[in-house]
């Protein structure tokens, strides 16, 4: 059914040379098909962040997010999406819904290749990973 999609949209835009004219830089897209269970699909509340780690001068932005489909006791999954300029990095795997430690099959992510290659933003994105992929106590 129509009602059992959500959907999720982050953009940037740059002004051009006049105040009224804009273009689009990149764009986050992502969905939640779920069909006849409990879904969620957001941005994890003031998990956005707006830095310079790497003091270039360039900003990153960086996105935590969730989507979720359970008609039990299953992770959901999340995403942490971060743009330096058109450059994207992420982390993509699952929160943990019994956020033990000792759970080694929750929480896991996977880092996009080029993350891979630069380590002051892996161990950024580790960091904000291990802070939202715990979901006890969240409005999901």
């Amino acid at each position: 059914m129509i009602q059992d999609k959500s959907e999720l949209y982050a953009y940037l835009f740059r002004r051009q040379n006049s105040k009224n004219q804009f273009k689009r830089i990149w764009k986050v897209y992502d969905f939640n098909d779920c069909f006849g269970v409990d879904w969620f699909t957001g941005f994890i509340p003031k998990g956005t962040t707006i830095t310079d780690i790497d003091k270039n001068g360039i900003t990153e932005i960086t996105m935590p997010y969730v989507l979720i489909c359970r008609g039990g006791m299953d992770p959901g999954t999340m995403k942490i999406i971060m743009y330096e300029d058109i450059t994207k990095y992420a982390l993509r795997g699952s929160t943990m819904v019994t956020c033990i430690k000792e759970n080694i099959t929750e929480g896991r992510f996977k880092p996009s290749k080029n993350l891979l290659t630069n380590n002051v933003f892996f161990e950024f994105l580790t960091k904000r990973w291990d802070i939202h992929k715990c979901e006890k106590g969240r409005f999901y």
